[in-house]
């Protein structure tokens, strides 16, 4: 039995598939152990000594980090008696790992060709070694243990952690950034193990700790601007830090988003794409939607700042891009390669690599709408939407006061009408409406002159009834993405009449009508429901006209 084969000592396991089997069999019965807590101090040690971390095997000393940790998962109170004896044996084993990142990381990084530039965050190397550093912090992380042992303990693995960090920063050396990813790296895996509860409000000068390190790594993105793996372990740390800080992080927000938009900022709206701008850019989007969702207005200043400079560049780097996304599709990114305009706006031949480049802008580009659009959807969801208005009057790069929320709106009505993925559509009309139903009341003041006038012809014409006719290629009335999409546009045309009135009624009969072909009868059903119906029969009159539109076009071809 289990009692058999761990009472101490334990094999002494030199072999390396024996070792392994070992150290396997003590996380399998890890349950038994509970019920033999006994046993506990033989079975630790053989993870610590040369048995496990410290064998010389590099796969068993790689696996017993893994091992130890999902033993400290399912024994971490039984564990924490031996908390003041197990950490400095772990000392030695946390330091070579932090230190020692895998050689091919930094190497293998700045080696790649240009084609694979985009995998390399993705692709790059995963360090088993670092799950040591998240059974410390499951051990250390536990209410039960005192809090000035637990501060002193945390001290002394985020000091040389933070140490690590801020002197590559400085030293600019080949293997510098391996070991600022490691570290980043390291502080994360603790983090796992302490609750956002006891980081900010039961033990708050914990919190400071992990935020330290995060200030120290303010200046990677600008010391080393074109290397990826750093930029997206920096990204994915300060990820993690806000849920795990949240609002002790607020302060270092500013200087964090300024340094991975700074160089497009520094450029100027209109500067020419960089390297790697487009996913960067995508990147920072991405973030910032995370950031406006946990933190609502407290972000609100920051993001006064930084929306317009933000939308100018999204603008500038997609200035050529087709709105409705369609190159990016799927079933078209084959044909996409030919569809970017060669030197004499012919469309380029190429050879394969730079097909498979084309291929990557393509699929960048179309990310980075997708994140603009969840950006925007992000600030009006959480009542921000005022920090468009303040954009709004704010200059925008070139452009006079209001040229950057005609973009921001001019963005939404094509994505609104034409993307060809019908869940980025309804983020648009989601969007729109909230804009329509903040800056347009019903006694016919508007919050921005001529919104009421715009939101009629372009959501209320364009995106809610051409749009859905005109759809290349054909929207399906029986897909369940569609019919969601059609609900959301009922209850946008039901708002702007709401909102408008009769001029809609009239706008929709004598512009929207003729110019989708719609015969007067089917046009005054439609505005007959739009008037008095709900949602729910609007929805169903859209889905006829779809389906009568689908039919028609099916005869044609």
């Amino acid at each position: 039995g289990m009692g058999g084969a761990v009472s101490p000592p334990l094999p002494a396991a030199t072999h390396r598939l024996v070792a392994l089997a070992v150290l396997e069999v003590c996380v399998r019965y890890a349950r038994v152990l509970q019920q033999a807590p006994a046993l506990l101090p033989g079975v630790t040690l053989a993870f610590l000594d040369a048995r496990g971390m410290g064998h010389p095997s590099e796969d068993v000393s790689t696996r017993a980090c893994y091992l130890f940790c999902r033993l400290c998962k399912t024994l971490r109170s039984q564990l924490r008696p031996y908390l003041g004896s197990l950490l400095p044996a772990l000392q030695p084993h946390l330091a070579r790992v932090a230190t020692t990142p895998l050689t091919d990381t930094p190497a293998g990084q700045a080696g790649r060709d240009a084609s694979s530039k985009a995998l390399a965050p993705a692709t790059a190397v995963v360090d088993d070694r670092l799950y040591v550093f998240e059974a410390v912090g499951l051990l250390l992380g536990q209410e039960e243990v005192g809090a000035e042992e637990q501060a002193a303990a945390l001290g002394a693995l985020l000091t040389p952690l933070t140490a690590q960090v801020e002197a590559h920063v400085r030293t600019r050396s080949a293997a510098a950034p391996g070991l600022i990813v490691q570290a980043l790296e390291a502080v994360v895996r603790l983090s796992k193990g302490f609750k956002t509860e006891m980081l900010t409000r039961s033990r708050p000068q914990l919190g400071r700790m992990f935020a330290r390190v995060l200030e120290a790594s303010l200046p990677v993105p600008r010391e080393y601007p074109g290397h990826r793996l750093l930029r997206a372990r920096f990204i994915s740390a300060l990820h993690r830090l806000v849920e795990a800080l949240q609002a002790q992080l607020l302060p270092y927000l500013p200087a964090a988003l300024e340094v991975l938009v700074g160089p497009a900022a520094a450029a100027g709206p209109s500067a020419p794409a960089g390297p790697n701008e487009t996913s960067d850019l995508a990147d920072v989007l991405s973030l910032s939607s995370q950031l406006v969702a946990r933190f609502k207005e407290q972000l609100a200043p920051l993001m006064n700042g930084l929306l317009p400079v933000v939308v100018a560049r999204v603008h500038t780097l997609l200035s050529n891009w087709d709105w409705s996304g369609r190159a990016a599709a799927p079933a078209n990114t084959g044909a996409a390669a030919g569809q970017l305009p060669g030197p004499s706006g012919a469309p380029a031949r190429a050879d394969n690599a730079s097909v498979s480049a084309t291929l990557e802008e393509v699929r960048e580009a179309g990310e980075l709408q997708r994140q603009y659009y969840a950006l925007l959807h992000g600030l009006v969801s959480a009542g921000m939407a005022g920090v468009l208005l303040a954009a709004a009057s704010a200059p925008a790069g070139g452009g006079g006061p209001g040229a950057l929320l005609e973009a921001v709106v001019m963005a939404l009505t094509r994505g609104a009408a034409t993307h060809v993925d019908p869940g980025v559509r309804r983020t648009c009309v989601q969007v729109y409406c909230r804009l329509v139903a903040e800056w347009c009341g019903t006694g016919g003041q508007e919050a921005v002159p001529g919104f009421r006038r715009y939101a009629m012809e372009h959501l209320g014409g364009e995106a809610c009834v051409l749009g859905v006719l005109r759809s290349q290629p054909p929207l399906d009335p029986r897909d369940g993405a569609t019919l969601a999409l059609l609900s959301d546009l009922a209850t946008a045309l039901k708002l702007v009449q709401e909102r408008c009135g009769d001029a809609f009624s009239a706008h929709l009969l004598a512009v929207v009508a003729p110019a989708a072909g719609l015969p007067a009868q089917v046009a005054q059903q439609l505005v007959l429901a739009v008037q008095a119906s709900d949602v729910k029969d609007v929805r169903e009159c859209l889905r006829g006209l779809l389906a009568a539109v689908n039919q028609a076009a099916g005869g044609r071809s």
